[in-house]
C-alpha cells in the first residue's frame, strides 16, 4: 500500500564505486545507477517494521473505537442529561467520565495518523495540543471513577454521615476541579513538543547496520523525516514518565481498591431484611458495575503507562503502537458497560431511541399524506349524492341567491316546476322571516347574509309559521325520485 516514507537518498562510498567501475568496465555514474535499480526505494529499509498486517490491523481497530466512543459517550450524556429520573451524582459523575472519553475520541485521530504513517502529517499546534488534550482525558477519566467510589463509600459504609458529594453544585465544583488539575499536571508538554526534520544517516558494513554512515561503509543512505517529538533528556523524560505513571496510575488505582474494598466488606457484613433487599440488589449491582470500570480502566492503560518508564531503552515499535491502541479502546468499552450493567440507563436508552423511531415513522407518513392530498384530490366541493354534481360551500353563494346545499338537504331539491309553490318561494319566505327575527346591519355582506338567513331565529314569529305551515300542507312537494339540484345560477 501506498505510504507517506520520508525523504531519503542512497549514497555509495566513492572507493565502492571507483571498484564496481573497474570490474564491470563502466564509469562510476553508470555503477552508482544500477545500485540504485537494484537497491529500490531505499525507504523500506529501515521502516520495514511498519508492515501491512500492522497497518491494516490498526485501521481497523481506530475504525471500531472512535465511532463507538463518539456515538456511545454522547448518548449517554444526552440520556442522563435529560431524564430527571436519572440526575443523580453517581450519574452526573458518569456524565463527566463520558465527557473524558469525548474529548480522548476527538483528539484520537492524531494519533492514529501518525501510527500509520512514517513522517508527522499535522501541524506545529497539533503537535503541542494533542499530548496535553489525551492527558487531560485520561487523568480526569480515572479521577472521576475516584470521586465515584467516594460517594460509594459514604452512601453504603456511612449512610448517616454528610456525604462529600451530595448535590449538583457540588458535582459541578468538584468535575472542574479534576478537570484544572488534569490540564495543569500536563503544562510541561506543550513546552518541550516541537515539530523538525531530524536527518541522519543508516550504512552497511557487510550485512551489520551501523548507526553512522562513515568512509568505512561501502553503501549508506541519508534520512530526513518531519517528526513530532519531545525535547527534553533522558533523565527528565525519565522523571515525567515516572510522574505520570504514579499520579495518573498507582495513586487513583490505590484510592479505588481501598474505597470498594470497604464497600465490599460492608455489604458482606450486613444482611438485608424485608424491603431492604431490593434497594440491597440495586446497590450491589451498581457496586459491581463500577468495579467492572475500573478493572477495565487498569487493563487497558496500564501496560501503555508502564512501557513509558522504559524511555531510552529499545522498544518494538510494533508493540508501543498496539499498547496504546489497547489503551485508546477504553473509551469505547465504557458505553458498551453502561449498555450491560447500568439498568435505568439502559432503559431510557432504548426508550429514547423507540420514541426517535416512532417519531420518524409518524413523519414519514404525515409527509407522504400531505402529497398524496395535494396531487390526487380536486379542490374541496359539496357535492350532491344523487346527481353528482358540485357546488362551491355557503360562503361562496352571494346574498340574493340563497340555496340549499349538502346532503343534508338534498330531499329539498326537487323539482319546482311542477308545483305552484316553488321551491324558491319556500325558501325566500324562511329567509325573510328569520332576518325579519336578526335584522341584518348595513356593514352585513353575503356571508353575515346566510349565516342570519340560515340561524335559528330569537324571536318565534307564530302567525308568519302558522301561515307557512299551512300553505305547505295545501301544495304539497312532488315526490323525491325526481329530485335534483336547481338550475339556478347558485349552481356550479
Amino acid at each position: 500500500m501506498a505510504r507517506n516514507y520520508p525523504e531519503c537518498q542512497w549514497i555509495f562510498n566513492s572507493e565502492f564505486l571507483t571498484q564496481e567501475a573497474d570490474r564491470l568496465n563502466v564509469s562510476e555514474s553508470e555503477v552508482e545507477g544500477v545500485y540504485h535499480e537494484k537497491y529500490g526505494p531505499c525507504e523500506y529499509i529501515p521502516f520495514s517494521y511498519k508492515t501491512d498486517a500492522y497497518i491494516y490491523s490498526i485501521i481497523a481497530c481506530y475504525c471500531i473505537i472512535i465511532p463507538i466512543g463518539i456515538l456511545g459517550n454522547l448518548t449517554v450524556i444526552y440520556t442522563v442529561l435529560t431524564v430527571d429520573e436519572l440526575k443523580n451524582v453517581v450519574n452526573l459523575l458518569l456524565v463527566a467520565l463520558a465527557c473524558s472519553d469525548l474529548l480522548m475520541t476527538i483528539a484520537m485521530p492524531f494519533t492514529f495518523l501518525f501510527n500509520i504513517s512514517y513522517s508527522y502529517l499535522a501541524s506545529e499546534a497539533a503537535c503541542k495540543a494533542v499530548p496535553v488534550i489525551q492527558g487531560t482525558a485520561v487523568m480526569s477519566g480515572i479521577y472521576a471513577l475516584v470521586l465515584i467510589s467516594v460517594e460509594r463509600f459514604y452512601a453504603i459504609v456511612h449512610p448517616f454521615h454528610d456525604a462529600i458529594i451530595k448535590t449538583s453544585c457540588r458535582v459541578a465544583l468538584s468535575v472542574a476541579l479534576i478537570w484544572t488539575l488534569s490540564a495543569c499536571f500536563q503544562i510541561p508538554l506543550p513546552i518541550v513538543s516541537e515539530v523538525d526534520e531530524l536527518s541522519y544517516m543508516i550504512g552497511w558494513n557487510s550485512t551489520q547496520e551501523v548507526d553512522n554512515c562513515t568512509a568505512e561503509e561501502m553503501i549508506c543512505f541519508s534520512i530526513k523525516q518531519r517528526m513530532c517529538y519531545e525535547t527534553w533528556d533522558i533523565s527528565q523524560a525519565l522523571v515525567f514518565s515516572y510522574s505520570v505513571l504514579v499520579v495518573m496510575y498507582i495513586i487513583p488505582l490505590a484510592l479505588l481498591t481501598f474505597f470498594y474494598s470497604r464497600i465490599g466488606y460492608a455489604m458482606w457484613k450486613r444482611k438485608p431484611v424485608g424491603a431492604e433487599v431490593r434497594s440491597y440488589k440495586q446497590r450491589r449491582r451498581l457496586v459491581v458495575f463500577l468495579v467492572v470500570l475500573v478493572v477495565v480502566f487498569a487493563v487497558t492503560w496500564g501496560p501503555y503507562f508502564i512501557l513509558q518508564c522504559f524511555i531510552g531503552q529499545q522498544i518494538n515499535p510494533i508493540l508501543a503502537g498496539y499498547l496504546q491502541v489497547m489503551g485508546h479502546s477504553n473509551v469505547a468499552l465504557d458505553p458498551i458497560l453502561y449498555a450491560l450493567f447500568h439498568q435505568n440507563i439502559r432503559k431510557h436508552v432504548i426508550l429514547k431511541f423507540k420514541k426517535l423511531k416512532t417519531c420518524c415513522k409518524s413523519r414519514k407518513n404525515t409527509v407522504s399524506g400531505a402529497e398524496l392530498t395535494r396531487t390526487n384530490f380536486p379542490p374541496r366541493t359539496v357535492c350532491n349524492v344523487s346527481s353528482h354534481k358540485s357546488v362551491e360551500p355557503p360562503s361562496a353563494i352571494s346574498g340574493d341567491e340563497v340555496g340549499v346545499v349538502g346532503d343534508k338537504h338534498s330531499s329539498l331539491g326537487r323539482d319546482r316546476s311542477s308545483s305552484s309553490f316553488s321551491y324558491d318561494d319556500l325558501i325566500l319566505r324562511i329567509s325573510d322571516i328569520r332576518r325579519r327575527s336578526e335584522p341584518l346591519t348595513e356593514k352585513s355582506g353575503p356571508s353575515e347574509f346566510i349565516n342570519n338567513a340560515f340561524a335559528l331565529p330569537t324571536v318565534d314569529p307564530d302567525d308568519e309559521i302558522k301561515s307557512l305551515r299551512s300553505e305547505s300542507s295545501t301544495n304539497s312537494l312532488p315526490d323525491a325520485s325526481n329530485a335534483s339540484l336547481p338550475n339556478s345560477t347558485a349552481d356550479t
